[in-house]
Protein backbone atom coordinates (compact mmCIF):
# COMPACT_ATOMS: atom_id res chain seq x y z
CA UNK A 1 0.00 0.00 0.00
CA UNK A 2 1.26 3.48 -0.83
CA UNK A 3 2.12 5.76 2.03
CA UNK A 4 -0.20 8.63 2.89
CA UNK A 5 0.99 12.09 3.79
CA UNK A 6 -0.88 12.84 7.02
CA UNK A 7 0.61 16.28 7.50
CA UNK A 8 -2.55 17.92 6.20
CA UNK A 9 -5.10 15.75 8.04
CA UNK A 10 -5.84 18.52 10.54
CA UNK A 11 -7.47 20.35 7.63
CA UNK A 12 -9.35 17.39 6.20
CA UNK A 13 -12.62 15.71 7.08
CA UNK A 14 -13.45 12.52 5.22
CA UNK A 15 -17.23 12.34 4.66
CA UNK A 16 -17.18 8.81 3.29
CA UNK A 17 -14.67 6.01 3.76
CA UNK A 18 -11.92 6.79 1.26
CA UNK A 19 -8.38 5.56 0.88
CA UNK A 20 -5.93 8.38 0.22
CA UNK A 21 -3.66 6.13 -1.82
CA UNK A 22 -3.20 8.57 -4.69
CA UNK A 23 -2.18 11.97 -3.35
CA UNK A 24 -1.93 13.41 -6.84
CA UNK A 25 -5.59 12.68 -7.54
CA UNK A 26 -6.64 14.52 -4.38
CA UNK A 27 -4.38 17.44 -5.26
CA UNK A 28 -6.02 17.61 -8.68
CA UNK A 29 -9.45 17.74 -7.01
CA UNK A 30 -8.26 20.57 -4.76
CA UNK A 31 -6.87 22.51 -7.71
CA UNK A 32 -10.21 22.12 -9.50
CA UNK A 33 -11.98 23.63 -6.49
CA UNK A 34 -9.55 26.52 -6.24
CA UNK A 35 -9.99 27.21 -9.95
CA UNK A 36 -13.74 27.33 -9.39
CA UNK A 37 -13.23 30.00 -6.70
CA UNK A 38 -11.19 32.07 -9.14
CA UNK A 39 -13.52 31.56 -12.09
CA UNK A 40 -16.56 32.69 -10.09
CA UNK A 41 -14.79 35.72 -8.65
CA UNK A 42 -15.29 34.61 -5.05
CA UNK A 43 -12.31 36.55 -3.65
CA UNK A 44 -9.64 39.11 -4.27
CA UNK A 45 -6.20 38.81 -2.70
CA UNK A 46 -5.26 41.63 -0.29
CA UNK A 47 -2.46 42.42 2.14
CA UNK A 48 -2.73 41.15 5.68
CA UNK A 49 -2.61 44.34 7.76
CA UNK A 50 -4.06 42.85 10.92
CA UNK A 51 -7.65 42.25 9.81
CA UNK A 52 -9.72 39.63 11.59
CA UNK A 53 -10.01 36.61 9.34
CA UNK A 54 -11.74 33.25 9.07
CA UNK A 55 -9.95 29.98 8.50
CA UNK A 56 -10.99 27.21 6.13
CA UNK A 57 -10.65 23.47 5.72
CA UNK A 58 -10.88 20.84 3.03
CA UNK A 59 -13.80 18.40 2.89
CA UNK A 60 -12.92 15.39 0.74
CA UNK A 61 -15.56 13.06 -0.64
CA UNK A 62 -15.22 10.06 -2.89
CA UNK A 63 -17.98 10.05 -5.50
CA UNK A 64 -18.74 6.99 -7.67
CA UNK A 65 -17.19 8.68 -10.70
CA UNK A 66 -14.75 11.21 -9.25
CA UNK A 67 -12.98 12.63 -6.23
CA UNK A 68 -14.49 15.81 -4.87
CA UNK A 69 -12.66 18.42 -2.80
CA UNK A 70 -14.65 21.24 -1.25
CA UNK A 71 -12.98 24.27 0.37
CA UNK A 72 -15.18 25.18 3.32
CA UNK A 73 -14.93 28.31 5.44
CA UNK A 74 -15.33 27.78 9.16
CA UNK A 75 -18.60 29.67 9.42
CA UNK A 76 -18.75 29.46 13.21
CA UNK A 77 -15.88 31.97 13.28
CA UNK A 78 -18.01 34.56 11.42
CA UNK A 79 -18.37 37.67 13.65
CA UNK A 80 -21.79 38.36 12.08
CA UNK A 81 -23.13 34.86 12.65
CA UNK A 82 -25.91 36.03 14.98
CA UNK A 83 -27.11 38.94 12.85
CA UNK A 84 -27.01 37.87 9.19
CA UNK A 85 -30.15 36.59 7.47
CA UNK A 86 -29.63 32.84 7.17
CA UNK A 87 -32.93 31.41 5.98
CA UNK A 88 -33.18 30.08 2.45
CA UNK A 89 -36.33 28.55 0.92
CA UNK A 90 -36.75 25.23 -0.84
CA UNK A 91 -39.76 24.13 -2.85
CA UNK A 92 -42.47 22.75 -0.55
CA UNK A 93 -43.86 19.26 -1.01
CA UNK A 94 -47.30 20.63 -1.87
CA UNK A 95 -45.88 22.85 -4.61
CA UNK A 96 -43.63 20.11 -5.94
CA UNK A 97 -46.51 17.63 -6.32
CA UNK A 98 -48.72 20.25 -7.93
CA UNK A 99 -45.91 21.09 -10.36
CA UNK A 100 -45.64 17.42 -11.35
CA UNK A 101 -49.44 17.25 -11.74
CA UNK A 102 -49.42 20.24 -14.08
CA UNK A 103 -46.55 18.80 -16.11
CA UNK A 104 -48.41 15.52 -16.50
CA UNK A 105 -51.57 17.38 -17.51
CA UNK A 106 -49.78 19.37 -20.23
CA UNK A 107 -47.79 16.37 -21.42
CA UNK A 108 -44.52 18.24 -20.93
CA UNK A 109 -41.29 16.29 -20.61
CA UNK A 110 -39.71 16.88 -17.20
CA UNK A 111 -36.08 17.91 -16.93
CA UNK A 112 -33.54 18.29 -14.16
CA UNK A 113 -30.70 20.80 -14.14
CA UNK A 114 -27.88 20.71 -11.59
CA UNK A 115 -25.86 23.90 -11.01
CA UNK A 116 -22.14 23.39 -10.38
CA UNK A 117 -20.75 25.04 -7.20
CA UNK A 118 -24.00 27.01 -6.86
CA UNK A 119 -22.99 28.69 -3.59
CA UNK A 120 -19.96 30.23 -5.31
CA UNK A 121 -22.27 31.74 -7.92
CA UNK A 122 -24.43 33.47 -5.33
CA UNK A 123 -25.27 37.15 -5.00
CA UNK A 124 -22.35 39.53 -4.16
CA UNK A 125 -21.43 39.72 -0.48
CA UNK A 126 -22.45 43.02 1.11
CA UNK A 127 -20.28 42.71 4.21
CA UNK A 128 -16.54 42.57 4.72
CA UNK A 129 -15.04 39.15 5.41
CA UNK A 130 -11.47 37.93 5.08
CA UNK A 131 -10.24 34.35 4.79
CA UNK A 132 -6.79 32.89 5.32
CA UNK A 133 -5.90 31.02 2.09
CA UNK A 134 -5.17 27.28 2.28
CA UNK A 135 -1.53 26.25 1.65
CA UNK A 136 -2.56 24.62 -1.65
CA UNK A 137 -3.49 28.05 -3.07
CA UNK A 138 0.17 29.07 -3.10
CA UNK A 139 -0.58 32.62 -1.96
CA UNK A 140 2.39 34.77 -0.92
CA UNK A 141 3.02 35.25 2.81
CA UNK A 142 1.05 37.96 4.60
CA UNK A 143 -1.82 37.77 2.13
CA UNK A 144 -5.53 37.25 2.84
CA UNK A 145 -8.57 36.68 0.64
CA UNK A 146 -11.30 39.30 0.79
CA UNK A 147 -14.56 37.53 -0.03
CA UNK A 148 -16.65 39.07 -2.80
CA UNK A 149 -19.21 36.25 -2.77
CA UNK A 150 -20.36 33.80 -0.14
CA UNK A 151 -18.42 30.57 0.21
CA UNK A 152 -19.32 27.14 1.47
CA UNK A 153 -19.53 27.08 5.26
CA UNK A 154 -20.91 30.60 5.77
CA UNK A 155 -24.33 30.55 7.38
CA UNK A 156 -25.83 32.90 4.79
CA UNK A 157 -24.35 31.17 1.73
CA UNK A 158 -27.60 29.40 0.86
CA UNK A 159 -29.52 32.70 1.10
CA UNK A 160 -27.11 34.47 -1.27
CA UNK A 161 -27.35 31.54 -3.66
CA UNK A 162 -31.16 31.79 -3.71
CA UNK A 163 -31.11 35.57 -4.21
CA UNK A 164 -28.87 35.21 -7.26
CA UNK A 165 -30.98 32.39 -8.69
CA UNK A 166 -34.12 34.47 -8.21
CA UNK A 167 -32.54 37.52 -9.85
CA UNK A 168 -31.54 35.57 -12.96
CA UNK A 169 -34.77 33.57 -13.24
CA UNK A 170 -37.03 36.60 -12.86
CA UNK A 171 -34.82 38.45 -15.33
CA UNK A 172 -35.72 35.91 -18.03
CA UNK A 173 -39.42 36.73 -17.66
CA UNK A 174 -40.58 34.37 -14.93
CA UNK A 175 -43.10 35.26 -12.26
CA UNK A 176 -42.59 34.08 -8.66
CA UNK A 177 -45.45 32.25 -7.04
CA UNK A 178 -46.96 34.21 -4.18
CA UNK A 179 -47.49 30.87 -2.41
CA UNK A 180 -43.97 29.48 -2.73
CA UNK A 181 -40.78 31.52 -3.32
CA UNK A 182 -39.13 28.54 -5.06
CA UNK A 183 -41.88 28.10 -7.63
CA UNK A 184 -41.50 30.08 -10.88
CA UNK A 185 -43.78 30.14 -13.91
CA UNK A 186 -43.95 31.81 -17.33
CA UNK A 187 -47.15 32.85 -19.09
CA UNK A 188 -47.87 34.20 -22.55
CA UNK A 189 -49.48 37.54 -23.28
CA UNK A 190 -52.79 35.65 -23.34
CA UNK A 191 -52.07 34.32 -19.81
CA UNK A 192 -51.46 30.81 -21.08
CA UNK A 193 -48.95 28.80 -19.06
CA UNK A 194 -45.79 28.25 -21.11
CA UNK A 195 -43.54 26.63 -18.55
CA UNK A 196 -42.85 26.03 -14.92
CA UNK A 197 -39.70 25.72 -12.83
CA UNK A 198 -39.10 24.66 -9.22
CA UNK A 199 -35.80 25.05 -7.36
CA UNK A 200 -34.32 23.01 -4.53
CA UNK A 201 -31.03 24.64 -3.54
CA UNK A 202 -28.89 24.02 -6.65
CA UNK A 203 -31.31 21.70 -8.48
CA UNK A 204 -33.82 22.98 -11.06
CA UNK A 205 -36.89 21.00 -12.08
CA UNK A 206 -38.48 22.39 -15.21
CA UNK A 207 -40.89 21.60 -18.00
CA UNK A 208 -42.57 23.64 -20.68
CA UNK A 209 -43.21 24.32 -24.33
CA UNK A 210 -40.54 24.62 -27.04
CA UNK A 211 -40.85 28.40 -26.81
CA UNK A 212 -40.23 28.18 -23.08
CA UNK A 213 -37.05 26.15 -23.53
CA UNK A 214 -35.70 28.36 -26.30
CA UNK A 215 -36.44 31.62 -24.53
CA UNK A 216 -35.81 30.82 -20.89
CA UNK A 217 -33.83 27.66 -20.29
CA UNK A 218 -31.17 28.69 -22.78
CA UNK A 219 -30.68 31.91 -20.80
CA UNK A 220 -30.27 29.94 -17.57
CA UNK A 221 -27.65 27.73 -19.18
CA UNK A 222 -25.72 30.84 -20.16
CA UNK A 223 -26.09 32.49 -16.74
CA UNK A 224 -24.96 29.52 -14.62
CA UNK A 225 -22.25 26.91 -14.76
CA UNK A 226 -24.43 23.84 -15.30
CA UNK A 227 -22.97 20.52 -14.14
CA UNK A 228 -25.55 18.20 -15.69
CA UNK A 229 -29.02 17.98 -17.21
CA UNK A 230 -31.27 14.95 -17.20
CA UNK A 231 -34.62 13.77 -18.49
CA UNK A 232 -36.53 10.65 -17.33
CA UNK A 233 -35.58 8.25 -16.06
CA UNK A 234 -33.35 9.98 -13.50
CA UNK A 235 -32.97 10.16 -9.69
CA UNK A 236 -34.24 13.25 -7.88
CA UNK A 237 -34.49 13.87 -4.11
CA UNK A 238 -34.77 10.19 -3.27
CA UNK A 239 -37.17 9.36 -6.12
CA UNK A 240 -36.57 7.67 -9.44
CA UNK A 241 -38.47 9.80 -11.95
CA UNK A 242 -40.21 7.86 -14.71
CA UNK A 243 -42.39 9.31 -17.48
CA UNK A 244 -44.56 8.06 -20.34
CA UNK A 245 -46.95 9.94 -22.60
CA UNK A 246 -49.80 9.38 -20.12
CA UNK A 247 -48.23 9.56 -16.67
CA UNK A 248 -45.33 10.57 -14.45
CA UNK A 249 -44.27 8.25 -11.63
CA UNK A 250 -42.05 9.17 -8.69
CA UNK A 251 -40.77 5.82 -7.50
CA UNK A 252 -39.02 5.06 -4.20
CA UNK A 253 -38.79 1.31 -4.59
CA UNK A 254 -35.00 1.29 -4.69
CA UNK A 255 -34.85 3.14 -1.37
CA UNK A 256 -37.51 0.90 0.17
CA UNK A 257 -35.69 -2.26 -0.89
CA UNK A 258 -32.49 -0.98 0.75
CA UNK A 259 -34.08 -0.81 4.24
CA UNK A 260 -32.67 -3.30 6.73
CA UNK A 261 -34.13 -4.54 10.01
CA UNK A 262 -32.28 -3.53 13.15
CA UNK A 263 -30.97 -5.62 16.03
CA UNK A 264 -33.54 -6.15 18.82
CA UNK A 265 -32.11 -5.96 22.38
CA UNK A 266 -32.78 -8.84 24.75
CA UNK A 267 -34.60 -6.57 27.19
CA UNK A 268 -35.08 -2.89 28.05
CA UNK A 269 -31.93 -2.78 30.16
CA UNK A 270 -29.85 -3.83 27.12
CA UNK A 271 -30.68 -0.66 25.18
CA UNK A 272 -27.29 1.07 25.03
CA UNK A 273 -26.33 4.28 23.13
CA UNK A 274 -25.37 2.28 20.05
CA UNK A 275 -28.80 0.63 19.94
CA UNK A 276 -30.49 4.01 20.38
CA UNK A 277 -28.52 5.46 17.46
CA UNK A 278 -29.46 2.52 15.28
CA UNK A 279 -33.11 2.96 16.24
CA UNK A 280 -33.04 6.70 15.51
CA UNK A 281 -31.47 6.04 12.13
CA UNK A 282 -34.13 3.49 11.21
CA UNK A 283 -36.94 5.79 12.35
CA UNK A 284 -35.46 8.63 10.31
CA UNK A 285 -35.48 6.51 7.15
CA UNK A 286 -39.07 5.45 7.75
CA UNK A 287 -40.11 9.04 8.45
CA UNK A 288 -38.64 10.09 5.11
CA UNK A 289 -40.60 7.36 3.36
CA UNK A 290 -43.81 8.21 5.27
CA UNK A 291 -43.53 11.88 4.31
CA UNK A 292 -42.81 11.20 0.63
CA UNK A 293 -44.89 8.26 -0.56
CA UNK A 294 -46.28 6.05 2.24
CA UNK A 295 -48.90 7.80 4.39
CA UNK A 296 -50.15 4.40 5.59
CA UNK A 297 -47.21 4.03 8.02
CA UNK A 298 -47.35 7.58 9.41
CA UNK A 299 -49.54 6.82 12.44
CA UNK A 300 -47.50 3.82 13.61
CA UNK A 301 -44.38 5.97 13.40
CA UNK A 302 -46.09 8.69 15.45
CA UNK A 303 -46.67 6.24 18.27
CA UNK A 304 -43.05 5.12 18.21
CA UNK A 305 -41.86 8.74 18.28
CA UNK A 306 -44.11 9.45 21.25
CA UNK A 307 -41.96 7.04 23.31
CA UNK A 308 -38.68 8.79 22.55
CA UNK A 309 -37.84 9.55 26.19
CA UNK A 310 -38.67 6.07 27.42
CA UNK A 311 -37.45 3.57 24.85
CA UNK A 312 -38.30 -0.09 25.23
CA UNK A 313 -37.65 -3.32 23.39
CA UNK A 314 -41.12 -3.03 21.89
CA UNK A 315 -40.04 0.05 19.93
CA UNK A 316 -37.39 -1.98 18.12
CA UNK A 317 -39.93 -4.70 17.37
CA UNK A 318 -42.41 -2.12 16.04
CA UNK A 319 -39.79 -0.54 13.76
CA UNK A 320 -38.81 -3.92 12.32
CA UNK A 321 -42.46 -4.73 11.70
CA UNK A 322 -42.82 -1.56 9.63
CA UNK A 323 -39.55 -2.35 7.81
CA UNK A 324 -40.89 -5.76 6.80
CA UNK A 325 -44.15 -4.26 5.61
CA UNK A 326 -42.34 -1.70 3.48
CA UNK A 327 -40.06 -4.26 1.87
CA UNK A 328 -42.99 -6.57 1.10
CA UNK A 329 -44.90 -3.70 -0.53
CA UNK A 330 -41.97 -1.75 -1.97
CA UNK A 331 -43.67 -1.65 -5.38
CA UNK A 332 -46.23 0.71 -3.81
CA UNK A 333 -43.67 3.24 -2.59
CA UNK A 334 -44.53 5.65 -5.37
CA UNK A 335 -46.61 8.64 -6.40
CA UNK A 336 -48.53 8.42 -9.67
CA UNK A 337 -49.52 11.48 -11.71
CA UNK A 338 -51.92 10.57 -14.50
CA UNK A 339 -52.59 12.87 -17.45
CA UNK A 340 -56.23 14.07 -17.15
CA UNK A 341 -58.45 14.56 -20.17
CA UNK A 342 -59.14 18.14 -19.03
CA UNK A 343 -57.72 20.07 -16.08
CA UNK A 344 -61.17 21.60 -15.70
CA UNK A 345 -62.31 18.14 -14.52
CA UNK A 346 -59.97 18.25 -11.54
CA UNK A 347 -61.40 18.12 -8.02
CA UNK A 348 -59.68 18.21 -4.65
CA UNK A 349 -60.98 15.62 -2.19
CA UNK A 350 -60.07 15.97 1.48
CA UNK A 351 -60.52 13.28 4.15
CA UNK A 352 -59.98 14.21 7.79
CA UNK A 353 -60.14 12.19 11.00
CA UNK A 354 -59.13 12.26 14.65
CA UNK A 355 -58.93 9.78 17.50
CA UNK A 356 -59.52 11.11 21.01
CA UNK A 357 -56.80 10.52 23.64
CA UNK A 358 -55.32 7.53 21.81
CA UNK A 359 -51.64 8.49 22.08
CA UNK A 360 -49.40 7.11 24.86
CA UNK A 361 -49.07 10.63 26.26
CA UNK A 362 -52.85 11.03 26.38
CA UNK A 363 -52.95 13.33 23.37
CA UNK A 364 -55.35 13.16 20.45
CA UNK A 365 -54.11 12.08 17.05
CA UNK A 366 -55.36 13.90 13.97
CA UNK A 367 -54.84 13.12 10.32
CA UNK A 368 -55.89 14.14 6.85
CA UNK A 369 -55.22 13.35 3.24
CA UNK A 370 -55.58 15.69 0.24
CA UNK A 371 -56.12 14.12 -3.18
CA UNK A 372 -56.48 15.60 -6.65
CA UNK A 373 -58.73 13.56 -8.97
CA UNK A 374 -59.82 13.73 -12.60
CA UNK A 375 -63.11 12.70 -14.23
CA UNK A 376 -62.09 9.04 -13.90
CA UNK A 377 -61.42 9.43 -10.16
CA UNK A 378 -57.73 8.64 -10.66
CA UNK A 379 -56.00 10.05 -7.56
CA UNK A 380 -52.91 12.21 -7.23
CA UNK A 381 -51.64 12.45 -3.67
CA UNK A 382 -50.98 16.11 -2.85
CA UNK A 383 -50.64 16.24 0.93
CA UNK A 384 -51.20 14.22 4.08
CA UNK A 385 -50.51 14.51 7.76
CA UNK A 386 -50.64 12.32 10.85
CA UNK A 387 -49.77 14.18 14.02
CA UNK A 388 -50.76 15.05 17.57
CA UNK A 389 -53.63 17.54 17.56
CA UNK A 390 -52.43 21.13 17.92
CA UNK A 391 -54.38 21.67 21.17
CA UNK A 392 -55.91 19.68 24.00
CA UNK A 393 -59.54 18.72 23.43
CA UNK A 394 -62.09 17.12 25.72
CA UNK A 395 -64.51 15.65 23.20
CA UNK A 396 -64.51 13.73 19.95
CA UNK A 397 -66.36 16.48 18.07
CA UNK A 398 -63.69 19.04 19.03
CA UNK A 399 -60.94 16.84 17.66
CA UNK A 400 -62.84 16.10 14.46
CA UNK A 401 -63.60 19.74 13.69
CA UNK A 402 -60.02 20.93 14.32
CA UNK A 403 -58.71 18.10 12.10
CA UNK A 404 -61.17 19.13 9.40
CA UNK A 405 -60.04 22.77 9.57
CA UNK A 406 -56.38 21.75 9.27
CA UNK A 407 -57.23 19.52 6.32
CA UNK A 408 -59.14 22.26 4.53
CA UNK A 409 -56.27 24.72 5.05
CA UNK A 410 -53.88 22.29 3.34
CA UNK A 411 -56.31 21.82 0.46
CA UNK A 412 -56.92 25.58 0.17
CA UNK A 413 -53.19 26.13 -0.38
CA UNK A 414 -53.22 23.57 -3.22
CA UNK A 415 -56.30 25.22 -4.71
CA UNK A 416 -54.61 28.63 -4.54
CA UNK A 417 -51.43 27.43 -6.29
CA UNK A 418 -53.47 25.81 -9.08
CA UNK A 419 -55.49 29.01 -9.48
CA UNK A 420 -52.32 31.04 -9.75
CA UNK A 421 -50.78 28.74 -12.37
CA UNK A 422 -53.80 27.77 -14.44
CA UNK A 423 -56.38 30.49 -13.72
CA UNK A 424 -58.94 27.86 -12.68
CA UNK A 425 -60.65 27.22 -9.36
CA UNK A 426 -60.55 23.54 -8.49
CA UNK A 427 -63.47 22.70 -6.16
CA UNK A 428 -62.65 21.33 -2.70
CA UNK A 429 -64.81 18.62 -1.17
CA UNK A 430 -64.26 17.60 2.47
CA UNK A 431 -65.33 14.26 3.91
CA UNK A 432 -65.63 13.01 7.50
CA UNK A 433 -67.10 9.91 9.11
CA UNK A 434 -68.32 11.97 12.10
CA UNK A 435 -71.99 12.97 11.66
CA UNK A 436 -71.84 15.45 14.54
CA UNK A 437 -69.26 17.51 12.70
CA UNK A 438 -71.51 17.96 9.68
CA UNK A 439 -74.57 18.57 11.87
CA UNK A 440 -72.78 21.27 13.88
CA UNK A 441 -71.58 23.13 10.80
CA UNK A 442 -75.02 23.19 9.17
CA UNK A 443 -76.97 23.70 12.41
CA UNK A 444 -77.97 27.02 13.96
CA UNK A 445 -77.31 25.68 17.44
CA UNK A 446 -74.39 27.19 19.33
CA UNK A 447 -71.90 24.66 20.78
CA UNK A 448 -70.89 25.01 24.43
CA UNK A 449 -67.16 24.98 23.64
CA UNK A 450 -66.42 28.64 22.88
CA UNK A 451 -63.22 27.99 20.94
CA UNK A 452 -65.11 25.45 18.86
CA UNK A 453 -67.45 28.20 17.71
CA UNK A 454 -64.53 29.88 15.96
CA UNK A 455 -63.60 26.71 14.04
CA UNK A 456 -67.23 26.12 13.04
CA UNK A 457 -67.68 29.73 11.95
CA UNK A 458 -64.56 29.39 9.80
CA UNK A 459 -65.89 26.29 8.00
CA UNK A 460 -69.26 27.98 7.47
CA UNK A 461 -67.63 31.05 5.98
CA UNK A 462 -65.59 28.88 3.59
CA UNK A 463 -68.77 27.13 2.45
CA UNK A 464 -70.59 30.44 1.98
CA UNK A 465 -67.73 31.95 -0.04
CA UNK A 466 -67.45 28.86 -2.25
CA UNK A 467 -63.85 28.15 -1.26
CA UNK A 468 -65.18 24.90 0.19
CA UNK A 469 -67.63 23.35 -2.24
CA UNK A 470 -68.90 20.53 -0.10
CA UNK A 471 -68.71 19.12 3.43
CA UNK A 472 -70.31 15.72 3.83
CA UNK A 473 -70.39 12.55 5.90
CA UNK A 474 -69.11 9.22 4.56
CA UNK A 475 -69.32 5.74 6.11
CA UNK A 476 -66.18 4.65 7.94
CA UNK A 477 -65.44 2.05 5.24
CA UNK A 478 -64.84 4.95 2.84
CA UNK A 479 -62.80 7.02 5.33
CA UNK A 480 -59.37 6.55 3.77
CA UNK A 481 -57.75 8.76 6.42
CA UNK A 482 -58.68 6.30 9.17
CA UNK A 483 -55.21 4.69 9.18
CA UNK A 484 -53.65 8.12 9.87
CA UNK A 485 -55.20 8.28 13.35
CA UNK A 486 -55.35 4.69 14.54
CA UNK A 487 -53.81 1.28 13.91
CA UNK A 488 -55.88 -0.37 11.19
CA UNK A 489 -54.36 -2.80 8.71
CA UNK A 490 -57.62 -2.87 6.78
CA UNK A 491 -57.72 0.91 6.42
CA UNK A 492 -54.02 1.07 5.50
CA UNK A 493 -54.46 -1.61 2.82
CA UNK A 494 -57.55 0.20 1.55
CA UNK A 495 -55.61 3.47 1.23
CA UNK A 496 -52.73 1.80 -0.61
CA UNK A 497 -55.17 0.03 -2.89
CA UNK A 498 -56.98 3.25 -3.68
CA UNK A 499 -53.77 5.11 -4.53
CA UNK A 500 -52.47 2.30 -6.75
CA UNK A 501 -55.56 0.62 -8.19
CA UNK A 502 -58.05 3.49 -8.52
CA UNK A 503 -61.37 2.22 -7.14
CA UNK A 504 -64.05 4.65 -8.27
CA UNK A 505 -65.95 5.09 -5.00
CA UNK A 506 -65.43 8.63 -3.74
CA UNK A 507 -68.65 9.76 -2.12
Amino acid sequence: MDCVDVSQLSEVRIESPVLLSDEDRWNDAKMTELESWKRNGVFVEVDDVGQDFLTCRWVLTEKPDRLKARLVVRGFEDPDINTVVKDSPTCSRDSFRIVVSVRAAYGWRVHSMDIRTAFLQGAPLKRELFVKPPPEAGSPPHKLWKLLRCAYGLTDAARHCYEQLKLVIVGTGFSISSMDPCLFYLKSEKSELLGILATHVDDFWWAGSDIFEARVIRSLREAFDVRSEQSPPFPHLGFNVEQTDSRIVLNMREFADSLQEIHIPKDDSSIDPTARRELRSAIGKLQWLASQSRPDIAYNLSRILANEKDRSRNDFIAVNKIMRKIRHTSDRCRLIFEKPELVSDWKIHVYSDSSLNNLPCGGTQSGFIVILTDNKNRPVLLNWKSQKLRRVVNSTICGEIIACVDAFDAAFLCQSILRELLAITVPIKCYTDNRSLVDNVFSTKVPQDKRLRVEIAYLRSMLESGSLSKLSWVPTRYQIADCLTKHSNKSADSLLGYLNEYPVQME
